[in-house]
């Protein structure tokens, strides 16, 4: 799960590509697995749409994630994803 700064959905909502941000995306990912095992290796990176917040249930009040809360949100979705065999999934 990747969340996107401020600024980059700023941006992202002006009218700005994600091509360019998803290339990095997906370069980064290949950067990371490239030092890992094959059962370590990631699938994919998926750009959420909603901030995490304490507002809705995703961080603690000492801003720290609810892993659990977080993991049950997106659990739902992942077969989906899994499916779609790209590198980089927008949720929005």
């Amino acid at each position: 799960m990747v969340l996107l700064s401020e600024e980059a959905r700023e941006a992202l909502e002006a009218g700005g590509s994600r091509d360019e941000l998803e290339r990095e995306l997906a370069a980064e990912l290949d950067a990371v697995n490239s030092g890992c095992e094959a059962h370590e290796k990631l699938a994919f990176v998926v750009v959420v749409k909603e901030p995490w917040t304490m507002e809705n249930g995703m961080l603690t009040p000492t801003m720290k994630i609810k892993r659990n809360v977080i993991e049950d949100f997106y659990n739902r979705k992942m077969d989906e994803w899994f499916g779609k065999k790209q590198k980089v999934i927008w949720e929005f």
